[in-house]
């Protein structure tokens, strides 16, 4: 194992696994990662990618300083906002080259990140302030949430801070492994299982949503693909002793877990559950004042207007607003641009992470930013592959 592997085992299991070091208000990783960049130097190729990065980079580190001098009482709040999201970009780039040099498959780390917020989510059913005693080893400020009112309010969150970020990135992490790998019908019945598990416990209206989506998409996709396929009389028997002998044992399971509080809970909150809160506050801010306004530089990480601040619950106008529409721009360009090349399944995982990122930020969150920059720099890798095969075909042909 070289210094390349060993960062990035670490980078991989600090992502998905470790708490952060509360007294450096940092992960193990964000302290290896620039020493990395920093002896690699002459091995790291300076892609377009890269060079846009340093464009945004000036614009956020601009509106991050200005809003130091405009509004000294969000500092601490908007350089944490600031270490996240560049953050975000130098775990791209690191794990962008990685992937590169070494076509590893992301499937087992996956698997095993998916059991462990499948565990934490069982814990919640089985016993929720046991649940929340657990997840304060995760959170930086380590307080022990007391669940003494509605689980509506308590919601599970796996080890992010947020339910809709959670929800959203393991339904993204069930897209890459059912569209982008070669799963048994063993591990894609149990991803699907432990992925329904997890949403519905997030009683996320986004992620149920979502996820019935990707459910479609999937059913579609199988559909499509039956008339090339021969199917032998021995799987169509075997097949059906299998749903001989699962229905009868997962019958009783899968209806008490429909009709557990958890699960009943979050179809209220789906149906009662709307957008107008988020679409008005929206409005609000573009008649306060146009994203125009903000196209070389913003508030810093704080947005305030009118006197007032402002939680947009999007994406878009958080980059805008905050980092101005150059910083917005870069940014959208390398993280949720269409591979072109790359078939469109292969890319249909981003679609969780834009809807989570337009309807709820996410990437406010270090998880969610982190664990994005991992499968979309996978992508990207991949994609980079494959146009390097394509040119050598057209040399050779």
């Amino acid at each position: 194992m070289n210094v390349d592997d060993l960062v990035y085992l670490i980078c991989i299991i600090d992502i998905f696994f470790l708490p952060y070091i509360r007294l450096l208000s940092a992960s193990l990783s964000m302290i290896i990662l620039p020493f990395w960049f920093l002896f690699r130097s002459d091995r790291f190729k300076v892609t377009k990618e890269f060079k846009l990065f340093f464009v945004a980079f000036f614009f956020i580190l601009l509106s991050t300083g200005l809003s130091a001098i405009n509004y000294p009482l969000y500092v601490r709040s908007n350089l944490a906002s600031f270490v996240i999201l560049v953050y975000g970009f130098l775990y791209y780039f690191f794990f962008d080259y990685y992937f590169k040099k070494r076509p590893v498959s992301l499937v087992r780390p996956l698997m095993v990140y998916l059991t462990f917020a499948m565990f934490l989510a069982t814990v919640y059913y089985a016993n929720p302030s046991a649940y929340f005693r657990l997840r304060s080893v995760w959170t930086m400020s380590g307080r022990i949430i007391e669940v003494q009112s509605s689980l509506m309010i308590h919601r599970f969150t796996s080890t992010f801070s947020d339910p809709n970020n959670a929800a959203t990135v393991f339904i993204a992490i069930f897209s890459f492994l059912m569209f982008n790998n070669s799963l048994s019908l063993i591990q894609k019945v149990y991803v699907f299982a432990a992925t329904g598990i997890i949403v519905f416990a997030t009683m996320s209206s986004t992620g149920l949503v979502v996820f019935g989506g990707v459910l479609i998409f999937l059913a579609l996709k199988a559909i499509r693909s039956l008339p090339t396929r021969k199917i032998r009389p021995r799987s169509i028997l075997a097949l059906f002793v299998l749903f001989v002998v699962l229905v009868p044992t997962l019958y009783r399971p899968f209806l008490d877990f429909v009709n557990s509080d958890i699960v009943q809970l979050a179809l209220k909150r789906y149906s009662d559950n709307t957008m107008t809160s988020r679409t008005k506050i929206w409005m609000e801010m573009i008649k306060a004042e146009s994203p125009v306004y903000s196209s070389i530089y913003g508030y810093g990480g704080t947005i305030i207007l009118n006197d007032r601040v402002y939680r947009p619950h999007n994406g878009h106008l958080h980059l805008i607003y905050n980092y101005g529409m150059i910083s917005y721009v870069v940014f959208m360009y390398i993280i949720f641009r269409i591979r072109r090349g790359t078939p469109f399944v292969k890319q249909f995982f981003m679609i969780p992470f834009l809807i989570g990122f337009t309807v709820n930020v996410g990437i406010i969150e270090p998880r969610f930013l982190n664990i994005l920059a991992l499968l979309t720099a996978y992508l990207n890798a991949g994609y980079k592959r494959q146009k390097v095969r394509n040119t050598v075909n057209k040399i050779r042909g």
